[in-house]
């Protein structure tokens, strides 16, 4: 019995491998007759991949024809600076860490995100700046529009086109010529620092709203500074009050302003505003 008993599991074991050997012919025929049309449809389709890539290089289908800046569209000079050293102007090649640090390097900007819109697109947004405001020296002979940091640093090169000031983002310190020495401002081209203590100080107070309250900082438009304290007014954008603060505008003069923004905005009309006095009192 034993014997038998051997020989049949042997004769089973044997028809297994029989039935596996099959099996695997069967297998390798099928991947030999698969094997070749896979080849030629992943071939083919890699090299309608890098016509369609040769053809898009070569026509203007994918140049970019629009950058939009903080959702402002800009003019194609500005555009074309931009795209300065970017590798091309294709949008589906354009080297976008380029483009980032071009923006970096003009508007003095510490965090930028750039995103492709197809087919012709580039969508740039500036989410923090150095940048804290503009000081536009109204001097008579010739005007001057730089750049300032918190510290009082010029870290824009001089503009004389006062025509920018309605479109800049950044509040913009008015400095009347009246007032105006050359001395307090050492000499002014970019790298240097003012060492006005007015305009500092005014610097400072914007620089510490903008941590407090960055969408009330936004709102900013212009800080008028005069010879008289009585003429010295903070405006804000959108909003024809005008806002007398004295010889100094401090932090706290600032959050009255905020602290009465929403009423003067939405259910009084004051002409005039002065927060020299511990109770605000608005003209009509």
């Amino acid at each position: 019995m034993k014997f038998t008993f051997q020989s049949f599991s042997s004769e089973e074991n044997l028809n297994k491998q029989e039935v596996n050997n099959e099996s695997g012919i069967l297998i390798n025929y099928m991947f030999t007759r698969l094997k070749k049309p896979i080849i030629y449809t992943t071939l083919g389709l890699f090299l309608m991949i890098i016509l369609g890539v040769v053809i898009l290089q070569h026509t203007n289908y994918l140049d970019i024809k629009y950058i939009i800046l903080n959702d402002n569209i800009l003019p194609d000079p500005e555009k074309n600076t931009l795209l300065q050293n970017a590798n091309s102007k294709s949008l589906l090649i354009i080297n976008t860490d380029q483009i980032i640090k071009n923006i970096q390097n003009k508007y003095h900007a510490y965090s930028v995100v750039a995103a492709k819109k197809y087919p012709d697109t580039l969508i740039i947004n500036i989410l923090d700046t150095q940048l804290i405001a503009y000081l536009y020296i109204d001097h008579i002979k010739k005007p001057y529009l730089f750049g300032l940091n918190d510290s009082g640093k010029i870290i824009t090169n001089p503009s004389i086109n006062p025509d920018q000031i309605s479109n800049l983002r950044q509040p913009v310190i008015y400095y009347h010529h009246s007032i105006f020495k050359l001395s307090d401002f050492n000499i002014l081209k970019a790298g240097s620092i003012i060492s006005n203590n007015n305009v500092k100080s005014i610097l400072k107070s914007l620089y510490l709203i903008k941590k407090l309250n960055s969408s009330f900082y936004n709102k900013i438009h212009l800080i008028n500074i005069s010879g008289s304290n009585d003429k010295n007014y903070l405006k804000l954008k959108e909003l024809k009050t005008l806002f007398h603060y004295g010889d100094e505008l401090s932090v706290l003069k600032l959050m009255k302003i905020l602290s009465i923004e929403e009423d003067i905005t939405t259910k009084i009309s004051f002409r005039k505003i002065d927060l020299r006095f511990q109770n605000v009192i608005g003209i009509q």
